[in-house]
């Protein structure tokens, strides 16, 4: 039968379409057209975070500051059905507090994108800057108050 390929762009959503077995050409546009009007009718793009947005801030354990910005180097972008966002959460996962120090850009944490009907989706999250350790006097300071207090900085 007759087959096509075919893409089609609505602002800054793409579909790409795949029919075969088709009895003639004429039959093969119009499926592929209907298939992508359906998909443009019935689903949309979410854009959940832009590149270098702070996603989240992850406590830090003896640095010289109490906390680092999760970054992502990409959009995060997903493509549901219309009206299904709601289902979606987001969970940023990391063993924390994460111990000084800590690299500029280097990856810290996973954010876990789930939505009924989705695969799980895993993104890294960086560190947005860099996180010096305390010196040892802090670092003295940091300790007691844990065993005192019982407070992770």
């Amino acid at each position: 039968g007759y087959g096509l390929a075919a893409s089609a762009i609505r602002g800054d959503h793409r579909l790409i379409a795949v029919v075969n077995g088709l009895d003639s050409v004429k039959e093969r546009g119009t499926e592929a057209e209907k298939l992508l009007e359906w998909g443009f009718r019935n689903f949309e793009n979410r854009t959940l975070f832009k590149a270098g947005d702070t996603v989240e801030e992850a406590g830090v354990w003896l640095g010289v500051e109490d906390t680092v910005p999760l970054v992502t180097r990409e959009d995060v972008r997903l493509t549901l059905p219309r009206g299904k966002s709601a289902d979606m959460s987001a969970v940023v996962r990391y063993e924390g507090p994460l111990p000084a120090p800590i690299a500029e850009g280097a990856q810290v944490a996973t954010l876990t994108v789930t939505a009924q009907d989705l695969t799980p989706i895993e993104i890294p999250l960086y560190a947005e800057r860099s996180v010096e350790k305390l010196g040892f006097i802090g670092r003295i300071v940091a300790a007691a108050e844990t065993l005192i207090f019982g407070a992770v900085q």
